[in-house]
């Protein structure tokens, strides 16, 4: 048998994309991002919070709380 190093993969980097996310539960959206996708917390506005940024690398994603459907009526014609 041959001792066969294990290879570690380079986490991705992300060049750029700047997005605005439209989030029903603005706290667990942060939460996703910064612990599962390693995103860092730029700032937050509002109390209760409704208005953010989180940031990797050089992509910035916007999270906007909604309480209502973005797109109103039928879309599908």
């Amino acid at each position: 048998m041959t001792d066969q190093k294990k290879q570690t993969v380079p986490a991705p980097v992300l060049s750029s994309t700047s997005a605005q996310l439209f989030v029903t539960d603005i706290k667990a959206s942060f939460e996703f991002f910064t612990t599962k996708l390693g995103f860092g917390v730029d700032f937050v506005y509002g109390d209760p919070a409704f208005y953010g940024q989180v940031t990797r690398d050089n992509a910035q994603l916007a999270l906007r709380l909604i309480c209502e459907p973005v797109f109103v009526g039928d879309t599908a014609t």
